[in-house]
């Protein structure tokens, strides 16, 4: 995938799939220092800030966690795994 949009302005995120076709297009208003994807999930996030697209390009989630994120894994469905440089927490999006 890749995210395009000048520094300061909403940007563009294109995902595709293995086969090289676009699987979605969506607007992303939210800063961030990393992205990934992990599981069926595109996850963006900086500090203590996340946004969690699903395959679909729909917004899943997006909020300030406790503690700052050194990374987010999904573990499936509405599972994840935040990873802070104390301790690791699991996750559920309800």
């Amino acid at each position: 995938g890749v995210i395009t949009g000048a520094s300061g302005e909403d940007k563009t995120m294109t995902v595709y799939g293995k086969d090289g076709d676009q699987v979605f297009e969506t607007a992303v208003s939210m800063g961030y220092d990393e992205a990934g994807i992990s599981g069926s999930s595109v996850i963006l996030y900086r500090e203590a800030e996340c946004a969690i697209y699903n395959m679909s390009g729909n917004l899943k989630y997006q909020g300030t966690l406790d503690g700052s994120i050194a990374k987010v894994i999904g573990l499936g469905g509405n599972r994840y795994i935040q990873i802070t440089p104390q301790a690791m927490k699991e996750l559920e999006l309800r």
